[in-house]
């Protein structure tokens, strides 16, 4: 029994692609055993995020994020709450976020939501505006809130606060601002 021209190039394609697969599996392998963040990624932070997920599944999609971003988690629903749909905020840096306040505590931020990126897919449809767009786009000049984080730019505002809170969410106008 001859092995046909057929049968031969399947064989030949499924040996080359065996050879390509064993080869692709000892570079990983090799490339995950040697480079420390692979390795990490790939035996400990996966095993632990899949863990994570397993025991999340009954918690709505709020309480997921809130467990793994926490503070700054609240703190964007903080500013979500206290504004209303057509407001155009003005979102601290990462460096508010990680500076100390000159008066209180400084809050413990950890700094995963302190792009405009991320601000955005929480407050939607809100506008964000950051320190870097100020004077250079059409809603810097219609700012209606301010996020306060470490006590930072109150100066933006424009009427005196008698008190100094290290996080608030303030209107821009005093005719807005009502004192607790």
């Amino acid at each position: 029994m001859a092995i046909t021209t057929k049968t031969r190039h399947i064989l030949h394609w499924l040996l080359r692609n065996l050879v390509a697969a064993v080869v692709g599996l000892a570079v990983f392998t090799l490339v995950v055993n040697l480079n420390h963040g692979y390795h990490w990624i790939w035996f400990d932070f996966t095993k632990t995020n899949m863990v994570d997920i397993s025991m999340d599944r009954h918690l709505s999609l709020e309480d997921r994020l809130e467990r793994r971003l926490g503070v700054d988690y609240d703190f964007v629903q903080m500013v979500k709450g206290m504004t209303p749909e057509d407001a155009v905020i003005f979102y601290p840096s990462r460096e508010d976020f990680m500076a100390t306040p000159s008066h209180g505590n400084k809050v413990p931020f950890h700094a995963s939501l302190t792009d405009k990126v991320a601000a955005i897919r929480i407050l939607y449809p809100r506008k964000v505006v950051v320190a870097e767009e100020l004077g250079k786009t059409p809603y810097a000049d219609k700012l209606t809130h301010i996020a306060i984080v470490n006590g930072l730019h109150r100066d933006m505002v424009s009427y005196p606060s008698d008190t100094m809170p290290t996080i608030d969410v303030l209107p821009v106008n005093a005719a807005d601002y009502v004192p607790f």
